[in-house]
């Protein structure tokens, strides 16, 4: 289960001591720490999605408000999960990479402004280059990512 290798890193990191860890540790180290804060994103971006189905349920309630109280932030900070759960939802193969690791929230962060203000053909489109975006997102950082998706999106949007 994903969650006992996150527990075991923490026991790891709890138990030992990063004074005399070399160089190979410290780099193993923060890759597996950025996977969890990967995995922790993937499962903040469920509670938002969870709490989009509550607000069709219960329409008096207030998710970004919720967010907002929850997690100590403004109401601006708490519009994001929803935002990167939107962008997510768009590309399914991304969402799945995010929870184990593959791509962090930056990579979902430019996923989430660079389809904002799409047009629903052009998003379509785009979630067909879903399995493409989200390998290229898995083996690069978030600039470059967002350097072949906006190239992506200019070629959805001439189709």
């Amino acid at each position: 289960m994903v969650s006992e290798q996150y527990a075991e890193l923490v026991k790891q990191l709890d138990e030992s001591s990063l004074a005399v860890s070399d160089s190979a540790q410290c780099s193993s180290l923060l890759a597996r720490l950025n996977s969890l804060r990967s995995w922790i994103e993937s499962c903040s971006l469920a509670v938002t999605q969870r709490l989009n189905q509550l607000t069709v349920e219960t329409p008096g309630i207030f998710p970004e408000q919720i967010v907002a109280d929850a997690t100590r932030v403004t109401l601006t900070q708490a519009i994001q999960p929803f935002r990167r759960a939107k962008a997510v939802e768009l590309l399914p193969d991304f969402g799945a990479a995010l929870a184990a690791g593959g791509v962090n929230v930056d990579h979902v962060e430019v996923l989430a402004k660079s389809v904002a203000g799409l047009d629903n053909d052009t998003k379509q489109r785009l979630a067909m280059r879903g399995e493409f975006l989200t390998e290229v997102a898995s083996r690069t950082t978030a600039s470059e990512f967002g350097r072949t998706l906006r190239g992506e999106i200019r070629r959805a949007q001439r189709d």
